[in-house]
Parts: structure tokens; C-alpha cells; sequence
């Protein structure tokens, strides 16, 4: 399968989300639930067959999940559409600032705001927030 670049979206992301909105979320997204995994494989099969997938982890933080989502036919504007609609006090999430220099800076989406940030691993292996701005009310 032949995918561009403007039909295809990769980003690896910080989520912290209940489990009652998990699989809200994944629906949203368009991502089977048997493509929501930890198993390489089976993410290098849904991509081969063209399918939406996650593979996840879990971390030590505000965080209960590092993502590596995968996904066809969807936009970063729509991927940040979605993840807006699903943020509260509890549902949050962070994306790289895919042009900054630094591997540290992020925008954070909490309670339908955008906050930009500094992720930083600490030597325990926390991850910690640092100089939390808001950007602008959405």
C-alpha cells in the first residue's frame, strides 16, 4: 500500500485518560481496540493492511500512557480536535512542538486549554512538568 505523508500521521504522545474514555477515544480515532497494543507486531500488520493503530506503554508521571499512534486519513488539526474534545481536569494529553529544537518542549491539552511545556525525566524516571504556560483558551 502506497501512503503520502498528507495521508499518514505519526506522533508519539503523553496520555493520561480514564479507562471509561479509553474507548471513546479510540473509536474517535478510528482505531480498533486489537490495534490498541504492546505487541510490535501487530502494529506493523494494521499498518501494512492500512489500519489505525496505537502502541502504548506505560510511564511513571501525570501520565499513564506514552503513545505511538499511527494513523491514516487524519489531519494534526483533527487529531488535536479530538484530543480537546476528550480533555478535562482528568483526560489530558501532550504533544511534541514538532518545530522546536528541543526534544523537552510540549503543548499540553487540559480542560479544553492549550498549555506549552517542558517534559523532563527526572532520575527516578518520573517525568516532571516545567515553566506551564498557557497558550490560548479554545
Amino acid at each position: 500500500m502506497n501512503v503520502s505523508e498528507s495521508d499518514f500521521l505519526s506522533r508519539s504522545i503523553y496520555v493520561n485518560i480514564s479507562k471509561e474514555n479509553l474507548t471513546k477515544l479510540l473509536l474517535e480515532l478510528g482505531v480498533d481496540p486489537k490495534n490498541y497494543t504492546r505487541d510490535y507486531s501487530v502494529i506493523t500488520n494494521a499498518l501494512g493492511a492500512g489500519r489505525n493503530s496505537i502502541l502504548f506503554f506505560d510511564v511513571n508521571s501525570k501520565f499513564n500512557f506514552a503513545w505511538d499512534i499511527f494513523l491514516f486519513h487524519l489531519t494534526e488539526d483533527q487529531l488535536i480536535e479530538i484530543l480537546i474534545q476528550f480533555s478535562d481536569d482528568e483526560n489530558f494529553f501532550a504533544l511534541p512542538v514538532e518545530s522546536s529544537d528541543s526534544p523537552f518542549d510540549y503543548t499540553l491539552i487540559r480542560s479544553e486549554l492549550k498549555y506549552s511545556l517542558e517534559i523532563v525525566e527526572n532520575e527516578s524516571g518520573d517525568l516532571e512538568f516545567y515553566n506551564l504556560k498557557p497558550i490560548v483558551n479554545l
